[in-house]
């Protein structure tokens, strides 16, 4: 192809300092794209709908105190959605080079809890959730506290290797366990065990 035939793709300059000149507000007038045009620590759109206008913690409704008769056989607090290095959630787990960076989902389990249950680094184990149960690899790393696990999400597509297609975190989450304003579903401080897999498996 001729160089000259290359067009570049335009660009703008940076912008510095939009809000002082009207650049962030559909009205041009100076300011944030807020309801007050300053920035807000509260939100007066969640107060307009009867929301409270700042954040407040709730207790996950299954969690250690939301659910403490849950917790007895299901005592690890869940986590899901970490960003892999070789993949962007479902993306790219069919790649040959990129799936050498991760062959298989893991689940990060902490030492304490990984020796609780007899589980080696690399072993094969499911994760149990009142949902479902799900295979993964324990990676088993002080990178989570004890009490709670990471779980690799991303898996279970279609064109992905058999250990990736097998382990959709999705089937441990509880689609109905809802944001009550946004609608989104809790994908963290859920509630499962881990255990070794059967020999063999």
């Amino acid at each position: 192809m001729d160089t000259e035939q290359v067009k570049a793709v335009p660009t703008h300059p940076l912008v510095y300092r939009k809000y002082e000149k009207g650049l962030l507000r559909k009205d041009g007038q100076p300011g944030f794209n807020t309801p007050s045009g300053k920035v807000e620590i509260t939100s007066s759109m969640l107060a307009e709908y009867g929301y409270d206008p700042l954040p407040v913690y709730t207790e996950p409704v299954e969690g250690p105190l939301g659910s403490p008769e849950l917790l007895k056989e299901f005592p690890l607090v869940f986590n899901s959605g970490a960003r892999l290095q070789s993949a962007f959630r479902s993306q790219h787990l069919n790649i040959p080079g990129l799936l050498k960076m991760q062959p298989e989902p893991n689940v990060l389990i902490n030492p304490q809890d990984a020796e609780a249950r007899g589980i080696a680094n690399g072993a094969r184990v499911y994760v149990k959730s009142p949902r479902g149960r799900v295979p993964f690899r324990a990676k088993v790393t002080d990178w989570v506290v004890p009490g709670s696990v990471e779980v690799n999400m991303g898996g279970g597509g279609p064109l992905q290797p058999k250990p990736w297609r097998e382990a959709n975190a999705n089937y441990l989450t509880d689609m109905d366990n809802r944001d009550p304003i946004s609608g989104f579903p809790v994908l963290k401080a859920l509630l499962c065990e881990v255990q070794k897999a059967p020999t063999g498996e």
